[in-house]
């Protein structure tokens, strides 16, 4: 007996749909947890950059006796309670609370003091896990600000009164 092309032929998927399904959902799992990475990402970078223009304005780096510093608090202090309030619900996401570094430095050309913020957290995967994939992904996102005077030739000035303040440096990777 001889089949005709194109006969049916019953249950010839069956082999293929059930390592099809398993692929696709591995694929969108990952896409998954690649998704929530770069919005963990997104907020950290947004929060640091908050948190290092604030704190600009403060203590040690906004040089004493200037009358535009912000009294009462200082560079530390004021971060910190930026990040804390814009990480928003993206923090959860984290395995830990983030971790919070607030320093004092000097930026170089300008030359001028500043305040860095680095904000990390480790975020663990969602769908990966249920892949084997163990572990997660470690998130750090930094911003430096420094406030001063521009001058004429562009570096900063020695912080006179005259002239606009200018955020002279700000830095995010």
């Amino acid at each position: 007996m001889r089949r005709r092309l194109g006969a049916r032929q019953p249950a010839q998927i069956a082999l293929f749909m059930p390592v099809a399904i398993l692929a696709c959902i591995g694929v969108l799992g990952l896409v998954l947890d690649i998704g929530l990475f770069r919005v963990l990402d997104s907020d950290f970078e947004n929060a640091a950059d908050a948190a290092a223009l604030a704190a600009a304005w403060y203590q040690p780096v906004c040089p004493v006796g200037d009358p535009r510093c912000k009294t009462g608090s200082d560079a530390t202090t004021v971060a910190t309670s930026f990040l804390s309030r814009n990480l928003g619900p993206a923090s959860n996401l984290c395995s830990a609370y983030p971790s919070i570094t607030v320093r004092s430095n000097q930026i170089h050309n300008p030359s001028a003091p500043a305040v860095s913020v680095i904000v990390q957290c480790n975020a663990p995967y969602l769908a990966g896990g249920v892949l084997g994939l163990n572990g997660g992904s470690q998130i750090t996102r930094w911003a430096t600000a420094a406030i001063g005077n521009e001058q004429p030739n562009g570096s900063l000035g020695d912080y006179a009164l005259t002239g606009d303040p200018l955020i002279a440096a700000l830095v995010s990777l």
